[in-house]
């Protein structure tokens, strides 16, 4: 087992432990681990299973994010690189948002939300790829059932990470599943559309004949019509994936019902507001609508008893 550690500060305020919640998002998931100190998953580095842990160090004036990385085999200097990077864009370390208290702090409404939540940070997961089968998982369902099946797709097909009886799985790259059928999902508990959707997304990956890469180069308005064309992908899925995704902080996923309850009770409105209501709210706090989506999920666990 060879184990290395890196440190870095991070502008504050910073509070690590609301970041994790937003990439764990509920207590069963197995793929993201929280204890409430330390952050745990792995990550696939080349071919090599890689077991991040992340927590939060140093002082309120001077905090850091601490990076452990573990792995059966020697990384190279590059694979550590490339694990660092990939942490540190999953919790949003190099985004400044500053600007974004600045201007929620001049309404009393947001503020009266988002001053409970300072320090944290923009997530993504680790891939679109990854973004885009959680998406299409958990559509038209509860978020609970859906990291059911992420859990079971991940433990069935992901590479492992063992230290002694303790197993943990990555989630599965498309060659991970390019001789799985549609039965075998089944298996799993995945319905008959959502596995056709996940085997013929990862079909025309491994083919070619689909690029991921390509969405970072695209406008918000390209990028949105290339993922609605692709298998299963609702005009939610698309708008969440843009956001946990690619990072596009400027876009609201206006048909996700729990933020969308949470933005009318918020803003105390008489209606339920439609999904056009809801993109004209939020421009409100433009451009960090998709930051404020994490903040509503933050409301929810708050509510929930889960954020202090």
């Amino acid at each position: 087992m060879t184990k290395t550690t890196y440190s870095i500060a991070v502008r504050k305020p910073f509070r690590f432990d609301l970041t994790a919640l937003i990439m764990r998002r509920r207590s069963n998931n197995k793929i993201s681990r929280w204890d409430g100190h330390r952050y745990q998953r792995v990550l696939v580095i080349g071919d090599t299973p890689v077991r991040i842990t992340v927590s939060q160090a140093g002082t309120p004036n001077n905090p850091r994010l601490v990076t452990t990385l573990e792995s059966n085999l020697e990384l190279s200097f590059d694979q550590q690189v490339e694990a660092q990077l990939i942490t540190q864009k999953m919790f949003g370390i190099s985004v400044d948002v500053q600007s974004f208290s600045d201007q929620v702090a001049q309404d009393p409404a947001m503020w009266n939300m988002a001053g409970h939540f300072l320090g944290v940070k923009p997530t993504r997961f680790p891939t679109v790829y990854e973004a885009l089968i959680t998406a299409i998982t958990c559509q038209n369902m509860s978020l609970d059932a859906g990291i059911e099946l992420l859990n079971k797709i991940s433990a069935a097909y992901g590479l492992a990470f063992h230290e002694g009886d303790d197993v943990m799985h990555a989630f599965p790259w498309p060659e991970d599943l390019s001789n799985v059928t549609e039965i075998d999902l089944s298996k799993l508990g995945f319905g008959t559309r959502k596995a056709r959707a996940i085997l013929a997304l990862t079909t025309a990956i491994e083919k070619g004949s689909i690029s991921l890469e390509q969405l970072e180069l695209m406008s918000n308005e390209e990028a949105f019509v290339y993922l609605r064309k692709l298998p299963g992908v609702s005009r939610w899925a698309a708008e969440y994936v843009m956001v946990r995704g690619l990072g596009r902080l400027d876009v609201f996923p206006a048909d996700d019902k729990l933020a969308t309850g949470y933005l009318r009770q918020m803003l105390k409105l008489a209606r339920k507001p439609d999904y056009e209501d809801v993109k004209l709210l939020a421009s409100t706090w433009h451009p960090y609508e998709g930051f404020v989506y994490m903040h509503l999920l933050l409301e929810w666990f708050r509510n929930g008893g889960l954020v202090k």
